[in-house]
């Protein structure tokens, strides 16, 4: 939804870990779920909201089976408003409680709303509500939050990505053991460092095959795969079918 907004009622919140330029909010109607953002761990509860800034890594698991959501997911800077806070702070904790009820009640009727100023009045409605998570949440500097070592290891990794990295690459620029990356990736991202690094690979090749006329071996190597045998099978892996059927699907 790069460049779009994104909103919708659901009821399965598993997600792997990723990350975007988009903010992404997410409001619990029913159920629990775990979720992470950033470094930082939390249980949701019916009536909680839960935030994650632009390119802070976050994940969600169910931890119910009568998990209901609503959940948002738009380019901070249609929010001119609240340049500051995306640009220099972020929250202590994603997990916001105690939000106006009627914060939810305007995220709900973003889904509804329709005609030739649908697009103003949804923004109009994310804006006010934002303003109420924000009265409750907590920030910090950016300036005086360290990166933590996943952040580091996911920035190499955005890098690095179309290039032939490793796990040694990663150690040796890092100063990390890979015992620690790959105990790291699996305890905090539940991935696996080669996996984490096809994610990156797959965005590309997905991008190319919808948006250009480039041949799938053009695309294979321009996203960083080293053949066209293993970005095959990766790309069946990830997306059930092969690159050349999801181009014709787009189309």
């Amino acid at each position: 939804c790069k460049n779009e907004v994104y909103l919708a009622r659901r009821h399965d919140l598993k997600f792997n870990a990723h990350f975007h330029d988009n903010i992404e909010i997410i409001y619990i109607i029913s159920g629990t779920t775990r979720a992470f953002a950033g470094n930082r761990d939390c249980i949701l509860y019916p009536g909680d909201f839960f935030i994650s800034f632009p390119n802070f890594i976050h994940y969600y698991d169910n931890c119910s089976d009568d998990i209901e959501f609503l959940i948002a997911n738009m380019p901070y800077d249609i929010f001119p408003e609240y340049s500051h806070e995306f640009n220099n702070l972020q929250p202590l904790t994603p997990k916001i409680e105690n939000v106006d009820p009627d914060a939810a009640v305007l995220f709900d009727k973003t889904r509804d709303v329709d005609g030739k100023y649908k697009s103003h009045i949804i923004r109009a409605y994310l804006s006010v509500m934002l303003g109420m998570i924000f009265e409750k949440t907590e920030f910090i500097s950016i300036q005086n939050t360290p990166s933590s070592t996943i952040q580091e290891i996911v920035n190499y990794c955005k890098k690095n990505y179309t290039q032939n990295i490793s796990l040694d690459n990663l150690s040796a620029s890092l100063h990390i053991s890979k015992s620690r990356i790959t105990h790291i990736l699996s305890e905090k991202l539940h991935i696996q460092f080669r996996t984490l690094v096809n994610q990156f690979r797959l965005n590309d090749a997905e991008y190319l095959l919808t948006n250009s006329k480039m041949n799938v071996t053009e695309i294979a190597i321009q996203s960083g795969f080293e053949n066209i045998r293993t970005f095959n099978r990766v790309f069946a892996e990830h997306y059930h079918c092969s690159p050349t059927v999801y181009r014709k699907k787009q189309k």
